[in-house]
């Protein structure tokens, strides 16, 4: 298994884990963009920041994930899938 961290937000750091795993893997099959937030619960829920870092993982992470991925996938001549998903509800809420 072949890992790295990166932040979507940070194309920089993005890039350089795609780069990282195309290295020790030959190539990009395929992508799921999958990096989500939700801060709606808790003190800072209602903060503009807590909307700023969903607006820029949600969007700007899957925009930085697709448009450094793409140009792989069509070079390579072979295909491939990019996937996006996203899921505001991943635990049961215990207020019931």
């Amino acid at each position: 298994m072949i890992s790295g961290v990166g932040d979507v937000r940070d194309r920089e750091s993005l890039a350089r884990v795609l780069d990282e795993g195309i290295s020790q893997l030959g190539r990009l099959d395929f992508v799921l963009a999958n990096a989500g937030i939700m801060p709606t619960h808790g003190e800072h829920a209602n903060e503009m920041r807590a909307w700023q870092d969903s607006l820029d993982v949600l969007l700007t992470g899957v925009m930085n994930t697709v448009e450094l991925t793409y140009p792989r996938l069509i070079e390579q001549g072979q295909g491939g899938a990019i996937i996006i998903t996203s899921s505001m509800g991943s635990a049961a809420d215990d207020a019931h």
